[in-house]
């Protein structure tokens, strides 16, 4: 079962959203794929090495907070007071989680000279390369897929969750009601910016997304494929 949402019935929101709903069905094969990943089931049965779970961690921590320089970027461009205090706070939000990660999981000095893995690296730069070069459209083209991908997988595996978990805490997080109210937002303040935007800015919109959805199939898939491979 997909996370849902109350999709707008007319006017632009309506539009934007019929264009986002078409980026998200052109990535099935990508979501699919997330789906199946041993990583994935791993974590929702219990039977992933916690070794794996913990180097996921450790660059998620990285990435999050390099991602939340990317939602401040967006909060810079954006057309709104609203859409500027949302990407914001997004930023916040994602240093608050990354301190949460460091305190409830991963030891201090885990952390002191960890590097990105070339995974991790090359969503960074692609994020980073958007907010240099694109337009508002395409930052926040770039981290829906974040917002929405998370929330998505997260909301089955939190299902899975039962008493004795070996990753039940962390489940736990993902069916938290705020984050899947932010990424409904975040999914509607894109929508807008494509109805907004021209037919080549829309492109590139989905081009951005594309790519991200593409890093994030490979950020899930590297705990077991790259994590093991370094323990």
């Amino acid at each position: 079962m997909r996370m849902q949402t109350d999709p707008p019935t007319s006017g632009p929101a309506a539009v934007g959203r019929q264009i986002t709903d078409g980026w998200w069905g052109r990535i099935g094969d990508i979501r699919r794929q997330i789906d199946e990943l041993e990583f994935i089931r791993g974590l929702g049965d219990g039977s992933l090495p916690r070794e794996a779970f913990l180097w996921y961690l450790r660059q998620d921590a990285l990435y999050l907070h390099d991602y939340a320089r990317i939602l401040a970027a967006a909060g810079e461009v954006s057309p709104t007071p609203a859409e500027q205090e949302f990407w914001t706070h997004g930023a916040q939000s994602s240093v608050a989680m990354e301190l949460e990660l460091h305190k409830s999981w991963i030891p201090a000095d885990a952390m002191a000279h960890l590097a990105p893995s070339p995974v991790t690296q090359a969503y960074l730069d692609q994020l980073a390369d958007v907010a240099a070069g694109g337009d508002y459209g395409q930052i926040v083209a770039a981290v829906l897929p974040c917002y929405w991908i998370y929330a998505d997988v997260g909301a089955r595996l939190a299902r899975l969750n039962r008493p004795g978990h070996r990753y039940g805490s962390w489940l736990d997080t993902y069916s938290d009601e705020e984050f899947a109210e932010q990424t409904r937002q975040a999914i509607g303040f894109a929508g807008a910016a494509a109805a907004r935007s021209t037919e080549p800015g829309r492109h590139r919109m989905w081009q951005a997304f594309n790519e991200a959805s593409w890093h994030e199939l490979r950020f899930f898939a590297a705990p077991l494929e790259l994590g093991v491979r370094e323990g």
